[in-house]
């Protein structure tokens, strides 16, 4: 099985058969103690600074996107998704004054989710996933280098996962139960599974998800696609 590049205009699940459910696992935002980003060492003053994996798992902590809808006052997770990806979208659909209220809504120290990868902070739930499906390794595919193997569950680190690829990536349990996606320019990964019904399983892993409907599309915060 290689990575799925998803048609936007199709529902998600009509594309991925073998699957009877599937979500949207939102990246959590990171928060880091108070004065971390002011202790950075910068070769250029004005060079954006965000925190390696190593630095999120030691001393960060993640910010669900409902707690930053709140903080903001947007309408839906909707705007906090359409706010994250509106560099990435044609002008049409851009919504700058969403990203003006996320930019002033935090102070500093604080970090918009991790594109393009899988979470960090989703990677200790993934692992624990497979095994629970009796997996002893999971499978990777990306396809920017256009690689792909085998990774032992046991002697896998939780930053190992995003080190996998430099952009988007699948990971795949050993039968194919679950498969993860992330996607390029998007802060969340596509979650799918055989299972009928994943809400209590999202539920025991504590991840925010957008779980989805049999019409859902893989670009689910958009009204409408082109």
């Amino acid at each position: 099985m290689d990575y799925i590049h998803f048609n936007v205009k199709q529902s998600l699940l009509e594309q991925v058969p073998d699957y009877h459910s599937a979500a949207f696992l939102l990246h959590p935002f990171v928060q880091m103690p108070t004065g971390w980003e002011n202790n950075k060492i910068r070769t250029n003053p004005y060079a954006h600074v965000y925190p390696s994996d190593e630095e999120i798992l030691a001393l960060g902590k993640p910010v669900s996107w409902e707690q930053v809808r709140i903080a903001c006052g947007f309408g839906s997770l909707k705007d906090v998704s359409i706010a994250l990806a509106t560099n990435s979208l044609v002008e049409k659909y851009q919504r700058r004054d969403l990203v003006d209220k996320l930019s002033n809504a935090y102070p500093t120290d604080f970090f918009w989710p991790m594109e393009d990868r899988v979470s960090v902070f989703l990677c200790e739930g993934v692992l624990k996933n497979f095994s629970s499906n009796g997996s002893r390794s999971f499978y990777f595919s990306e396809p920017v280098d256009d690689t792909a193997g085998h990774i032992n569950i046991e002697t896998c680190s939780l930053a190992t996962i995003p080190e996998l690829a430099p952009a988007e990536i699948m990971l795949a349990d050993d039968s194919l139960q679950s498969v993860f996606l992330s996607q390029y320019d998007l802060c969340f990964t596509v979650f799918l599974s055989k299972e009928q019904d994943i809400r209590k399983l999202i539920a025991n892993f504590k991840w925010e998800a957008i779980v989805c409907e049999a019409e859902t599309k893989s670009y689910w915060f958009m009204e409408e696609e082109e």
